[in-house]
């Protein structure tokens, strides 16, 4: 009997790699999905605004791409064994973001 479907890894930085690895054998042994979150916290509307408002490129999508990039290297070599991980990037205020994906997607750990 599984315990345990949908399971959620709250990722703040490098020192939570020993977490991700353990979040990462309980879910394989359930049979469950992980689903690695991270929360990159309200940014400043005019961060990066130059050149009369016009930005060269917006700072906020950049720095999003960029850490969607690096959850997903995060969990590239946890997936070659064949575990279901998932990465989701959330935008906003950690606490209250992490409830509403518990929420939205059923997970049943955190």
């Amino acid at each position: 009997m599984q315990r345990f479907k949908k399971t959620l890894f709250y990722y703040r930085n490098a020192a939570d790699h020993p977490a991700l690895d353990r979040a990462a054998l309980l879910a394989k042994r359930n049979q469950a999905r992980l689903t690695v979150v991270e929360v990159l916290e309200d940014l400043p509307r005019d961060l990066g605004m130059a050149n009369h408002g016009t930005p060269p490129t917006d700072p906020v999508t950049s720095l999003t791409k960029e850490r969607q990039d690096r959850l997903q290297q995060l969990v590239a070599s946890l997936m070659e064994d064949g575990s279901q991980i998932e990465t989701t990037l959330l935008v906003g205020t950690p606490f209250p973001e992490i409830t509403r994906e518990v929420l939205r997607d059923g997970h049943d750990l955190v």
